[in-house]
């Protein structure tokens, strides 16, 4: 889809719905809205605050992963790979032993390595890095209950690995054969093999990280096991990261984003993107920014409320980019074109809206759009009429570009009313834009 919600939050989110409450006009105002931050997460890493340990991508080593989602527990995350000695097994044997956690509370994450990562992360074939928090159990003994299972489970080949500082690491096989073999030097059997490690914090949280790997070392794997394992529950301060924001990474610029929560990814891989404002196809001109990282919160299928998930992104200003000055003239521009309706929509009964107001977030000028839209979109090769909304705050501030987004799009039926999140945007950009001053 076109438009500026599309361009920069396309690789953020995307919502179809059918139905909803309608956004009502923000009504005018005497002056400017003050936007008010989300409420700040006071609980520290701990056993009621699990989100809270998870290390985030500045919190690790620079450009070993671009991406992190944090899912409630997931029945089947660390179950072991597809094999007829998994099938046979009994149920417990078929994943992965929780060591030394209690089986009430458990959060499941997932990093995606970064291409950038070279020789420091181990080739996995593309397979996530996965990470399982929980809640340390009375007296565990990770060592014992590993050879608990293991002599349980004798399906599998076993080897320890690591016995690090509290970090401990295991191979786990097919077979002993399938082991003996991946040890002895046989990459084919990668998929058949998987590298597991478990550590507890001193706040009574386990943590365990598992994935696959062709890299028959292992000091590589262990070396990544350390490297999260000792970052969890320890943010990076900003005394380690550099002193001017015009320096710092994608990594370090995810960390200006909103909190990590169940349901959340960051992603600080480059969008796809071509940095081109485009709230309607009249409005071209020159690329004004370069992405860097982005927060969503995926639309979640099990949850009656059908709003729509909102999305924030930064990106960096390009040399010279005045970019509210933009926006707005795009905004006349598109206004001037409302009644335009192309003559492959003309059957849709949707009207085509722009709203925007002024509003300010921790201090700082910003503009707020909603909008809804008819236009013609290639699909597969056939033109067709597309319908849509979008919901946008925009702030330029220290040099960086804050957008906070939900957007809802159609090619096939009406788009009814879909719930705009515009209080969540609200909180979620004051926050972001609070974050980056301070920084």
């Amino acid at each position: 889809m076109r438009g500026l919600g599309r361009t920069i939050a396309a690789a953020v989110t995307a919502g179809v719905v059918a139905g909803g409450c309608a956004t009502p006009t923000p009504p005018t105002q005497d002056g400017p809205v003050t936007l008010k931050p989300a409420p700040t997460q006071l609980a520290e890493c701990g056993p009621d605050q699990l989100a809270r340990c998870v290390p985030r991508l500045a919190d690790i080593e620079p450009d070993l992963f671009d991406m992190v989602t944090v899912y409630g527990p997931i029945s089947d995350f660390a179950v072991l790979p597809p094999s007829s000695a998994r099938e046979d097994a009994p149920p417990e044997c078929r994943s992965l032993p929780n060591l030394g956690a209690r089986p009430d509370s458990e959060l499941d994450v997932a990093y995606r390595p970064a291409p950038a990562s070279g020789n420091r992360f181990p080739a996995n074939n593309g397979d996530d890095f996965h990470v399982r928090f929980m809640v340390a159990g009375t007296g565990a003994d990770m060592t014992a209950q590993m050879n608990e299972w293991a002599d349980h489970c004798r399906m599998w080949g076993i080897a320890a690995t690591m016995n690090d500082n509290g970090i401990q690491a295991w191979l786990i096989a097919e077979s002993a054969d399938v082991l003996q073999k991946f040890q002895a030097g046989d990459v084919d059997q990668w998929p058949f093999v998987t590298h597991m490690a478990a550590t507890e914090l001193p706040n009574g949280v386990m943590v365990q990280a598992f994935y696959r790997t062709t890299d028959l070392s292992a000091t590589s794997p262990n070396d990544v096991f350390s490297e999260i394992l000792r970052s969890a529950g320890r943010p990076r301060p900003r005394s380690a990261l550099p002193p001017s924001l015009t320096d710092w990474s994608r990594a370090q610029i995810s960390s200006l984003l909103p909190p990590l929560d169940v349901g959340v990814s960051i992603d600080a891989q480059a969008s796809r993107s071509d940095g081109r404002w485009l709230l309607c196809p009249q409005a071209e001109h020159a690329p004004l920014y370069d992405p860097q990282a982005s927060w969503h919160r995926p639309t979640n299928p099990a949850v009656t409320d059908k709003t729509l998930p909102p999305a924030v992104a930064i990106s960096r200003a390009l040399p010279g980019t005045a970019a509210l000055a933009e926006v707005r003239r795009e905004i006349a521009t598109c206004t001037a074109h409302l009644t335009d309706i192309p003559a492959l929509c003309s059957g849709h009964d949707m009207h085509q809206t722009l709203d925007t107001d002024s509003a300010v977030a921790d201090g700082e000028e910003t503009i707020r759009i909603t909008q809804r839209w008819l236009r013609v979109e290639n699909v597969q090769g056939y033109d067709r009429c597309a319908e849509g909304t979008d919901a946008l705050r925009i702030t330029h501030v220290r040099g960086l570009i804050v957008i906070s987004s939900a957007d809802a799009a159609v090619v096939k039926g009406t788009l009814g009313d879909p719930a705009l999140p515009t209080s969540s945007l609200d909180q979620l950009q004051a926050q972001t834009v609070h974050a980056i001053k301070t920084a």
